[in-house]
């Protein structure tokens, strides 16, 4: 998704019907909040349940209004995801709004220079690809990806990242490289912008066509931690108490290779959760060591809500 202010110049969204709509909710419920005096933040928060699904989840809504006289009023709000799935789904489906929102979109794919596979900051160039079948790629990723429901995305986790580039692009990749090469000697402003992190774009389960495309290049996706020689997973959940609203660490570790298997088969990169806020995830905190050519490495992941198995819920909390 890119920036706001990128949105801003070049989103033109018409449907004021659904854009009242959408504000309607959010200020009934940001009076609401203020009358309870509650505090309301994006995304999942505590709710005092492990792993049910949370019916007070969260999003954050932000509309620009362009005045006639060409001056932008902006609200900002955080609506229940619960109130306004009709007219997300109304927004989410309009080419405006897609088109003002991803650029990735608008690409041509004959100006496909290169396309790259990234799964935990992994990043996999797709360097065998002809120019044909590298707008293959594309087409047919923009083709799933503008079908995407917000229905979808309170369902499905991705997978993995996609990055489709220009020759400018690269171009600038090969400046980032040489200049990452000499330490930023004679650009040390730009030596936290990451140019190789940039452009990236969600990869769903959904997405067969894109999946079968990468699967002909020998990509996986979704295999980063079926791959990982995965050796303790340690899993924490802060328990509510409701005496002084307070919490109770509860933590153990996973050394059973059955049982890491099976959280394997769940597990999702916390790189991934960025581009999908409307999908919920536990409130279990897991911290993966995996051995990699001799050394040991430290991972974080998450686990849907609704899908931690039972032995993690029942040595967390005693119970089913």
């Amino acid at each position: 998704q890119a920036s706001l202010s990128y949105v801003v110049e070049h989103m033109k969204y018409t449907d004021v019907e659904n854009l009242l709509s959408l504000a309607a909710v959010g200020i009934e419920e940001t009076e609401s909040h203020e009358a309870e005096k509650e505090r309301y933040s994006t995304g999942a928060y505590t709710s005092g349940t492990i792993d049910q699904d949370d019916e007070t989840f969260s999003t954050e809504v932000i509309i620009c209004y362009t005045l006639k006289g060409g001056r932008r009023v902006y609200r900002q709000y955080f609506i229940n995801l619960n109130n306004i799935m009709p007219q997300l789904q109304r927004l989410y489906t309009s080419s405006e709004y897609q088109k003002g929102t991803f650029p990735l979109l608008e690409k041509d794919p004959a100006n496909t220079a290169a396309v790259y596979y990234s799964e935990n900051r992994a990043h996999k160039r797709l360097n065998a690809l002809t120019a044909e079948e590298r707008a293959l790629m594309l087409e047919t990723y923009q083709r799933e990806f503008a079908a995407l429901t917000p229905e979808q995305m309170r369902e499905e986790y991705p997978v993995g990242l996609i990055r489709f580039t220009t020759g400018e692009d690269e171009e600038a990749l090969q400046w980032w490289q040489r200049q990452t090469a000499a330490k930023f000697e004679d650009y040390p402003d730009y030596r936290y912008s990451n140019l190789e992190d940039r452009d990236y774009y969600p990869v769903y389960p959904s997405f067969k066509e894109t999946i079968g495309l990468l699967k002909e290049q020998g990509v996986t996706a979704g295999g980063y931690f079926a791959d990982m020689d995965i050796q303790t997973v340690s899993v924490c959940w802060y328990k509510p108490l409701e005496e002084d609203a307070s919490t109770l660490e509860r933590k153990i570790l996973v050394t059973d290779p059955a049982e890491i298997a099976q959280l394997k088969q769940i597990m999702m990169g916390p790189g991934l959760r960025y581009y999908n806020s409307l999908y919920q995830t536990s409130e279990i905190e897991v911290e993966l060591s995996a051995d990699e050519d001799g050394s040991t490495r430290t991972y974080r992941a998450y686990i849907p809500r609704g899908m931690t198995p039972d032995f993690v819920l029942e040595r967390l909390t005693g119970e089913n």
